[in-house]
């Protein structure tokens, strides 16, 4: 019997927290001697790419099934779904990462790995669930949902189709899920992103410094975590991540040299094993984006014994379980950095131990059970 014929789809592959829950997939896929399609309007991210950044050596095609038009990004996904429904029809399984599954046909055998639904990003009156506090939704916003297009189109995505297994990156995504579309939660899987959990990192001689890991982009909001690090100049901060948006790094550079601030410094495009190195070193780890679906960084900085101090929001409630090491805003992020370089060492082991005894659940291994479970349902 021939091998089952497998796609992939997202409108755009590149670095981040889809794509290595993407390279795991294929991980499992390949092990059952499936080599699936990545089917795209454009990939960001080369094979080799892949296999520098994230250590991963896969078999996979990718498809770029038509020119990316140069259209607002909320289109852009929808038309996407649009176009692939006709390209797709071959395939035995489709696993769609594209976050919608609206406009996408209905006849399809889906798998749907949900990372933040773009419906609920669509509808709400703000301009992007990262910035609570930020300006509301403009006609005008060229860039990403021209004349609210997208906003109007998502009042017509009402419901999932049957055969659509939906599947959720953490219980905050299950539970917008099931508010935005009226599903019982019984009908939605959550599959934790895989982390490759190791016992045998070395925690000892830490040193009292901070790391931060995510592209550089707006809503990861490193200019705010360089503004706690000017505060607290007896920390080092060091910020690793792919540069998502050349100006907004630029912004960043400006700032520190601006400001001279001594204690920031940024590494853009770091190799995989330049940030682990940077995690294994450092007592401290910072997240500020708000409302993170789940946060894979938080998960790898715990299990290279950092301590984790987080946006008290979304996913990442579910990975720091300690109150005490969530904020609300910079002032408490301050506070919080500062009372823990006065901690004694027992009590930071403690806190360790605490948010390392859940790790198990974000593991590839569980991924792997998991989601092999599901494809025998599927195929």
């Amino acid at each position: 019997m021939s091998p089952k014929k497998v796609a992939i789809t997202q409108n755009r592959f590149q670095r981040g927290g889809r794509m290595q829950v993407t390279i795991q997939m294929v991980k499992v896929l390949n092990k059952r001697g499936i080599t699936p399609d990545l089917v795209c309007f454009k990939s960001n991210i080369s094979k080799k790419d892949i296999n520098e950044a994230y250590g991963a050596d896969i078999s996979f095609n990718f498809r770029e099934i038509f020119v990316d038009p140069k259209i607002p990004f909320e289109w852009n996904i929808l038309l996407f779904n649009l176009i692939a429904s006709f390209y797709l029809k071959s395939y035995d399984l489709v696993i769609n990462s594209n976050n919608t599954s609206f406009l996408l046909s209905d006849t399809l055998n889906v798998l749907s790995y949900v990372h933040f639904p773009r419906k609920k990003r669509n509808i709400i009156p703000h301009k992007d669930i990262h910035f609570p506090e930020g300006a509301k939704k403009s006609v005008w916003d060229f860039k990403s949902d021209f004349l609210k297009a997208a906003h109007f189109l998502y009042r017509f995505d009402n419901s999932i189709p049957k055969n659509d297994l939906q599947v959720a990156n953490s219980d905050f995504t299950k539970k917008t899920l099931t508010e935005i579309y009226n599903l019982p939660p019984e009908k939605i899987e959550v599959i934790y992103p895989p982390v490759n959990i190791s016992s045998a990192i070395n925690q000892a001689n830490k040193k009292k410094q901070v790391v931060s890991l995510g592209r550089f982009s707006r809503d990861k909001r490193q200019l705010e975590q360089i503004k706690i690090a000017r505060k607290l100049p007896e920390l080092d901060f060091h910020l690793y991540g792919f540069v998502n948006a050349r100006d907004y790094y630029q912004t960043l550079e400006h700032y520190i040299h601006e400001h001279q601030i001594q204690n920031v410094y940024l590494h853009p495009d770091a190799p995989f094993s330049e940030i682990e190195k940077a995690l294994s070193e450092s007592a401290f780890f910072i997240h500020s984006l708000r409302n993170e679906p789940f946060g894979i960084t938080s998960v790898q900085a715990i299990q290279h014994g950092c301590v984790p101090v987080v946006h008290n929001s979304g996913g990442q409630m579910e990975i720091v379980s300690e109150p005490k090491l969530r904020y609300n805003n910079a002032k408490e992020a301050i506070e919080i950095l500062r009372k823990l370089t006065t901690e004694q060492t027992v009590e930071l082991q403690r806190l360790r131990d605490i948010l390392k005894s859940g790790l198990q659940a974000y593991s590839a291994e569980a991924f792997d059970r998991q989601f092999e479970t599901l494809l025998e349902a599927k195929l």
